[in-house]
């Protein structure tokens, strides 16, 4: 129907397109530890968006308390005199912030999309993400003049596999299951395996305010997983989505 077909040209679009090209064009210019941090900011938004689009995930003062205290840990990560400046790493920093407000966008979306196959849900919002990305990379990136190494396209391919289409496929699942709340809580791994990761194989040392940053946001993000369990603010029933 057309309904869900303009679903999944949305999601498609702000949950695919969208946030890949952000943080893409972003870590040309930040670290990949730092982009993790950043993406931590994820389940903070949905629990806000979904206070605001769904009649079953209400804020509460646990849950309100938690996004604040991590809206701060972004701020003390950006420092607050750079979002003045706006220098290519500040602006880097506010797209990876803005792939992540696309995240959260995305799981109430897809909770909308329940009751449909996952693996057909997932297929159509590949498609209309290349259909947008490819005009886009043609006038932009001008591919024919490119030279990638191997370990490029092997890290291309395990990108849009891995982390874009299986991880797609289990993020309908688990929305359909428990909530776009419940899932935007597996986000607070993003930033420990990133950094970690960052470290082992980029030899990347986060800084001072970015580990404070870090445990400001995932100390948000307890406070709100609490508010969660609340009467208030009680993830849905297993089945229900």
């Amino acid at each position: 129907g057309a309904r869900t077909w303009a679903l999944i040209i949305v999601t498609g679009l702000i949950g695919t397109a969208l946030p890949f090209t952000l943080i893409s064009w972003a870590e040309q210019h930040i670290d990949s530890g730092l982009a993790a941090i950043l993406m931590a900011v994820m389940p903070l938004v949905t629990y806000l968006l979904a206070h605001i689009f769904t009649a079953d995930e209400k804020l509460n003062a646990w849950k309100s308390a938690g996004i604040a205290l991590g809206m701060a840990g972004i701020v003390v990560l950006i420092g607050p005199d750079k979002l003045t400046t706006l220098g290519q790493d500040t602006v880097g920093q506010l797209a990876v912030a803005a792939a992540a407000l696309c995240y959260g966008i995305n799981a109430l979306l897809a909770r909308r999309l329940a009751g449909h196959p996952p693996l057909t849900l997932v297929a159509g919002f590949m498609l209309v993400s290349a259909v947008a990305t490819l005009p886009a990379s043609l006038l932009a990136d001008q591919p024919w003049t490119l030279a990638p190494t191997l370990s490029s396209v092997i890290a291309i391919g395990l990108l849009g596999l891995l982390q874009t289409a299986l991880g797609t496929v289990l993020m309908m699942v688990i929305v359909r299951r428990q909530g776009a709340s419940f899932f935007s809580q597996i986000n607070f791994l993003v930033p420990l395996f990133g950094v970690l990761s960052g470290f082992l194989f980029l030899a990347e040392l986060p800084s001072v305010d970015a580990l404070l940053a870090l445990t400001m946001i995932l100390a948000g993000i307890a406070l709100a997983r609490r508010g969660a369990a609340s009467p208030a603010g009680r993830p849905l029933p297993k089945g229900k989505g």
